[in-house]
């Protein structure tokens, strides 16, 4: 059902992100590849995300995957059931491959997603360092990079025991202190949940910031969702 081709390097930084470098998937024809992420470090693992559909069942569509690559030597592992999300893990020599998916909303036909990446046993992920400027009191939870063509992005989830406008107004003084400012075409956003929205701009990079307070376990945290791009 899918084939792996290609080499896989690893890459730490912005500018030595992975482009062709980690290896392609193909598809049957049955499979219809609906979407490709473009190549990405989450977290320091290097990934590359494939979305699909398919007029088959998902149960139909995981066994083929199964034959298909125990034939092609790749060690499977079973379809495991998650209510109707099913999951399988495939990996060779160098690479790991998660599969899920599940039934679309009407009809027999199924729709997921396949990510690869390093052989978790075999690579140790070295944990990115975000170029924006965080305040000392926030967690940092995920560090997202990634190159699509000459497009360069990075995406900041972090939390923080301070209240989301008092976080939200800090880190804003922090790209303002670096440079930044605002973008012309900002738009400016009231909401009960958004304690801070702001889009900045430095040269040919825009960064969008959003804070907000949050209660889980009946505590109030702030989270603070930043992306930038050129």
């Amino acid at each position: 059902m899918l084939m792996v081709v290609g080499a896989l390097y690893p890459a730490t930084s912005l500018g030595a992100l992975p482009s062709s470098r980690l290896p392609k998937l193909s598809f049957p024809p049955s499979v219809e590849v609906t979407e490709i992420s473009p190549d990405l470090i989450r977290n320091g693992m290097p990934m590359r995300i494939y979305g699909f559909r398919s007029n088959h069942r998902i149960e139909d569509v995981m066994t083929d995957m199964q034959h298909y690559l125990e034939e092609r030597h790749f060690v499977v592992g079973k379809v495991m059931a998650l209510g109707e999300l099913k999951t399988l893990g495939v990996s060779d020599q160098k690479h790991f491959i998660n599969i899920q998916g599940q039934r679309v909303r009407h009809g027999q036909s199924s729709a997921g997603f396949v990510v690869i990446t390093p052989r978790p046993d075999l690579y140790e992920p070295k944990m990115t360092t975000p170029s924006i400027p965080l305040p000392d009191d926030v967690d940092l939870l995920s560090h997202e990079l990634y190159r699509d063509g000459d497009r360069m992005g990075e995406a900041v989830l972090a939390i923080s025991p301070q209240r989301a406008r008092y976080v939200g107004n800090a880190l804003v003084t922090g790209f303002e202190d670096a440079g930044w400012g605002a973008a012309p075409n900002e738009m400016k956003i009231t909401s009960d949940t958004i304690a801070v929205y702001r889009v900045l701009t430095k040269g040919d990079r825009v960064c969008r910031l959003i804070a907000m307070d949050q209660t889980i376990d009946g505590k109030t945290i702030a989270t603070i969702d930043v992306t930038c791009h050129n």
